[in-house]
C-alpha cells in the first residue's frame, strides 16, 4: 500500500491486487507451472490486470486538443498517431490493431478487444491509450479523473503501460528512458 496509493496507481485496490501478487499466486503451483509463469513474465506475455484503467468510454484524441494544444500537436506528428497506417494488410486483424489503436472503452480487468468494432481505428494510439478514458476529464478537467503521467509517476507504471504493447516479441530494442525522451508530447 506504500506504493499503490491513489497518486501512483491505476484503479488499484488491495482486494483486486492480492490474487495477482506473484508469490501469492505461486502457493500450491507445481514447478512446471511456476516456471512457465516466470517465463511469461520475462517475455512480457503475462496479463497485467493491475494496470487496468478505470471503467469508462473513450472520447477520442480530438477531445483533448482544446485544452492540451501543444501535447496534441506533438502527438499528431508522432508515430503513435499514425500507428494504424503502419499495419497495412494487418489492419483488419484485431490482435494487431489492439496495439495500434485506442480502445473505445476501458474497465474491468483490461480484457483484450474481441473485435475491431471495439477500437478507435481512426486515430492510432491516442491520448486515452496511455491516460485512460477521458469522458469524465473532458466534462470536468481535474487530475483526479484521468491517469496523470508525468515526472511524479513511478517508472513501474509507465513501463507497465508502454510494455502492454512494446513487448520483447514485437519491439525487441525497447528502452523506456530513450523512448520517453523522444516523445514530443511528454508522458
Amino acid at each position: 500500500m506504500g506504493c499503490h496509493d491513489a497518486k501512483h496507481s491505476i484503479a488499484f485496490t488491495a482486494a483486486k491486487g492480492m490474487p495477482h501478487i506473484d508469490h501469492y499466486e505461486a502457493v500450491g503451483m507445481e514447478t512446471a507451472e511456476l516456471r512457465a509463469r516466470l517465463e511469461a513474465m520475462d517475455q512480457g506475455k503475462k496479463e497485467r490486470p493491475l494496470l487496468a484503467f478505470p471503467e469508462g468510454e473513450t472520447v477520442g484524441s480530438a477531445s483533448c486538443r482544446s485544452c492540451h494544444k501543444s501535447e496534441h500537436k506533438g502527438w499528431n506528428k508522432h508515430p503513435h498517431a499514425k500507428a494504424m497506417e503502419t499495419l497495412g494488410a494487418d489492419a483488419g486483424r484485431v490482435e494487431c490493431a489492439s496495439c495500434h489503436a485506442t480502445a473505445k472503452r476501458y474497465g474491468g480487468m483490461g480484457a483484450a478487444p474481441a473485435s475491431l468494432d471495439e477500437l478507435r481505428l481512426d486515430e492510432g494510439v491516442g491520448c486515452e491509450a496511455c491516460h485512460g478514458p477521458g469522458g469524465a476529464h473532458v466534462q470536468a478537467p481535474t487530475k483526479d479523473n484521468i491517469v496523470h503521467l508525468g515526472e511524479s509517476c513511478p517508472v513501474c507504471v509507465l513501463e507497465g503501460i508502454c510494455t502492454s504493447c512494446h513487448t520483447p516479441e514485437w519491439d525487441p530494442t525497447w528502452d523506456l528512458d530513450r523512448r520517453l525522451d523522444a516523445l514530443p508530447y511528454g508522458p
